[in-house]
């Protein structure tokens, strides 16, 4: 079962800094995106991570601007 995480207003590096090593374990992550107006490129870096790594990662609603760049990574909007 795949770990959701859902951050509030922003992904930033700080939320990066808290949930990072909550996810080391985990082969399936689910980013739920539909509350947050801020996600900045330590947020992208950790999902790019994520992948890089094998695990199976799913960026759900994140802001409009971020699906071009998901994309190029290869990241399931």
């Amino acid at each position: 079962m795949a770990k959701i995480i859902k951050p509030e207003w922003a992904f930033n590096s700080y939320y990066v800094s808290i949930i990072k090593n909550q996810l080391k374990d985990e082969t399936e992550v689910v980013f739920d995106l539909s509350d947050c107006e801020i996600v900045d490129s330590e947020a992208i870096k950790l999902i790019f991570q994520l992948k890089k790594e094998g695990k199976r990662v799913e960026v759900k609603d994140p802001p409009e601007i971020y699906k071009k760049i998901l994309k190029i990574l290869q990241i399931n909007v």
